[in-house]
C-alpha cells in the first residue's frame, strides 16, 4: 500500500479522540492545532507514532498557514492526499439565545454571528486556499469539512432547534463553501465532501449536554428524527461508520439519514461528487 499523507485541522473533538484507530500507521499525518495547551494527549500520541507530525499556527491568518505548508511540503514532497477541516468554535455565550432574543441586543447579534463566520467559515477558506496546490499533487485528492447538521435547514425546521444561530449560520455556509470548491475542482479530480459526524460523545459534547435539561432537548430534537436514539454514538462508532461510507445518489439539496439505523443522528452533504471511503 502506497502511504497517503493527511492534513487534519483539528479542534477539540472528533479528529482528535479518532487518530489512533481511523489512521494506518504508515500513512503521514499532519495536525494542525492552535495551541500546544490544549493537546495533551496528542503530543502522548505522537510520541508513540512517529508518523504524526504536530504543527501549531493560526487558521485565521493566511501568512502563517502558507508557513504550514510549506513544512509540510518540504516532507511530502510538494503533495497532500486527505485534507480535513474540523476547527471551530461554538461561538460566544450568546448562543443559547434565538433570534428574537437579540431585540435590543444588535453588538451582541454581530458579535455572535461574525465570531463563528471568522472561526469557521473564513479560517477554514484561508486552509483550502493555501493547501490546495498539494491537494493538485496528491493522489485521492479529497478535501472534507466536519460540518454539522445545525447546518442544515431541514434539520432545523424538524427538530425546532432556534439557538446556536452564528454557529448553524457559519456551518450551513461552508457547506456551501465546500460545494462551491466542489464545483469548481471537480475538473481537476478533487472530490469535496461536507460530513456531519452525528451526536458523537467527545468531550466537547458532554461539556454541554452534562445539564439534565440540555440532555432531554437535544433526546427530543433526535427523536423527532429518529425515536430509537438513545444518547450519542461513540467516537469508534462515528468514525468507523464515515470511514466506510460511500456517498451515492445523494440528494445535494437536503441531509439524507445514513443507511444503517444505528447511525441515525449522522448525516452526509454529498457536494458535487461522491466521496469514495477514506483507506
Amino acid at each position: 500500500m502506497v502511504p497517503l499523507y493527511f492534513l487534519l485541522c483539528l479542534g477539540k473533538g472528533l479528529s482528535l479522540t479518532a487518530l489512533p484507530k481511523s489512521v494506518d500507521p504508515k500513512n503521514q499525518v499532519f495536525a494542525i492545532i492552535r495551541s500546544r495547551r490544549t493537546a495533551g494527549s496528542l503530543e502522548e500520541l505522537a510520541a508513540k507514532r512517529k508518523n504524526i507530525h504536530i504543527m501549531m499556527t493560526d487558521i485565521s491568518d493566511p501568512r502563517k498557514l502558507d508557513q504550514a505548508a510549506a513544512e509540510v511540503t518540504d516532507i511530502t514532497a510538494g503533495s497532500l492526499d486527505v485534507l480535513i477541516l474540523n476547527a471551530g468554535s461554538a461561538g460566544p455565550e450568546t448562543s443559547a439565545l434565538p433570534p428574537s432574543a437579540f431585540r435590543g441586543k444588535e453588538e451582541a447579534l454581530e458579535k455572535e454571528i461574525n465570531e463563528n463566520i471568522k472561526t469557521n467559515l473564513i479560517s477554514n477558506i484561508y486552509v483550502i486556499n493555501c493547501f490546495l496546490g498539494l491537494i493538485r499533487n496528491g493522489k485521492e485528492k479529497k478535501i472534507i469539512f466536519i460540518s454539522s447538521q445545525c447546518g442544515d435547514v431541514e434539520f432545523t425546521r424538524v427538530t425546532g432547534l432556534a439557538t446556536l444561530v452564528g454557529y448553524s449560520i457559519s456551518k450551513a455556509g461552508m457547506n456551501i463553501i465546500t460545494t462551491k470548491f466542489g464545483a469548481e475542482l471537480a475538473q481537476d479530480g478533487i472530490k469535496t465532501l461536507s460530513l456531519s459526524p452525528g451526536w458523537v460523545n467527545t468531550d466537547a459534547a458532554r461539556a454541554v449536554t452534562g445539564d439534565p435539561a440540555i440532555r432531554r432537548f437535544m433526546l427530543n430534537a433526535f427523536h423527532k428524527l429518529d425515536p430509537s436514539v438513545d444518547g450519542p454514538i461513540s467516537v469508534d462508532e462515528s468514525v468507523t461508520h464515515q470511514q466506510g461510507c460511500v456517498f451515492l445518489n445523494m440528494n445535494p439539496n437536503r441531509i439524507s439519514p445514513a443507511p444503517d439505523s444505528v447511525f441515525s443522528n449522522m448525516f452526509m452533504y454529498p457536494t458535487l461528487n461522491p466521496l469514495v471511503p477514506i483507506r
